[in-house]
């Protein structure tokens, strides 16, 4: 618990409306209207990422020229510079991408 209260620490809580411009300009990116407010949300935080396990419902390399980058957790950390090699990541787990980053955070926190 005490690496997802890290996570969540670290959250920038936005209203809709901040976003919603982005909108109208991302439904022609993501294949599933459920995904067009998660792709909205990273463009107007650009430069983001989008992280999902679902990269085909985007259209990646569009939204990577607008500063999105759509990837996978693993992906995503690598992309960060995170080092991967002591932590399991099991894949398509029930609450996965959370267990993904709070062991993250964790392997992070005991290495402090």
């Amino acid at each position: 618990m005490i690496a997802l209260d890290e996570l969540l620490k670290n959250i920038e809580v936005r209203e809709e409306s901040s976003f919603k411009t982005c909108i109208t300009k991302v439904k022609d990116l993501v294949k599933d209207e459920k995904d067009i407010p998660f792709a909205a949300l990273a463009l107007d935080c650009a430069p983001s990422f989008l992280v999902t396990y679902n990269k085909k419902d985007y259209q990646t390399t569009k939204l990577k020229e607008r500063g999105v980058i759509v990837a996978e957790p693993v992906e995503a950390l690598r992309e960060m510079g995170i080092d991967l090699k002591n932590i399991k990541i099991s894949r398509r787990k029930r609450g996965g991408l959370f267990s993904v980053i709070a062991k993250i955070l964790a392997l992070i926190k005991s290495n402090d």
